[in-house]
């Protein structure tokens, strides 16, 4: 084989295993949440913007060519299911459309007060 084509069954191997674990994590009905790649928000199971990224990632497995493989090292990602649990130790934002069950994550940083500027640590 050449190396495209080397690049495009590993590609589309690794996006199909990625695609055996999502219907194996379906198969789970206490997995309530959902979260995308890295920066994305929790989502409720149903969410629209979960039926999108399936939708998403089917069709990104349709385009795969053996050129995105081979130069881009380009495989096709479905989203996570998460326990309760998992999806509050997460600490991502909520969606805003479903806005889960879940606590917003608690932010480290500076603190604003009422007047909107940052608080001294005597002001706390």
């Amino acid at each position: 084989m050449c190396s495209y084509c080397q690049a495009y069954k590993w590609a589309l191997e690794h996006s199909r295993a990625d695609r055996r674990r999502w219907a194996r994590e379906t198969e789970d009905s206490s997995r309530v949440f959902a979260v995308g790649g890295s920066g994305s928000k929790i989502h409720t199971r149903d969410c629209h913007v979960v039926t999108r990224m399936l939708h998403d990632a089917d069709a990104e497995t349709e385009r795969l060519t053996p050129a995105d493989a081979r130069h881009g090292g380009a495989t096709v990602t479905w989203p996570h299911l998460l326990f309760h649990d998992e999806a509050v130790t997460a600490k991502r934002n909520r969606c805003g459309a479903c806005s889960p069950d879940i606590p917003e994550p608690v932010r480290s940083g500076p603190v604003k007060g009422a007047d909107g500027r940052f608080a001294s640590g005597n002001d706390r």
